[in-house]
């Protein structure tokens, strides 16, 4: 399918053609026990779908890798369509506004990577001190528990 909007009904196999995901997958996320993909019930067999209807899945599974990759090729394919037909420059302008924002994506993941390795170094100190003490505790209830200290 060549020309589609938000709210143009999808078979599931266009949707993930569009979307650029296998179509089991399209299916599979319609059989999900906890917010699937709805469909809508047409006079034909089979369900359809929008892109709408897909953009608000990937918003509310944006914990599965596969539903993020299709918002960003969802995007990808949008700034492609958005450059049809325009001059060099605003090709230009659109492809540096997807730079700064692969960028700032780019800063923000690795901000919260580093914030990430900050919080494991500060549980493994806290973990290492927290052994410290029960060793402590084990070595004085050795001590109080001893055959000779029994008997005193």
């Amino acid at each position: 399918m060549s020309e589609w909007s938000e709210d143009t009904p999808l078979s599931a196999a266009e949707l993930a053609q569009i979307a650029g995901v296998a179509a089991n997958t399209i299916r599979n996320w319609t059989k999900l026990p906890d917010q699937p993909l709805r469909g809508t019930r047409n006079t034909g067999r089979y369900p359809t779908y929008t892109i709408a209807q897909l953009r608000a899945f990937c918003a509310a599974h944006d914990d599965r890798s596969a539903a993020r990759k299709v918002v960003r090729n969802l995007a990808a394919r949008a700034a492609s369509r958005a450059t049809e037909g325009q001059q060099p420059e605003q090709v230009r302008a659109v492809v540096l506004n997807l730079r700064v924002a692969a960028l700032a994506a780019l800063d923000a993941a690795l901000s919260a990577a580093r914030q990430a390795e900050q919080t494991a170094v500060a549980h493994r100190e806290q973990i290492e001190a927290l052994a410290v003490t029960i060793r402590s505790y084990d070595d004085l209830l050795t001590q109080l528990t001893a055959p000779t200290t029994l008997h005193d």
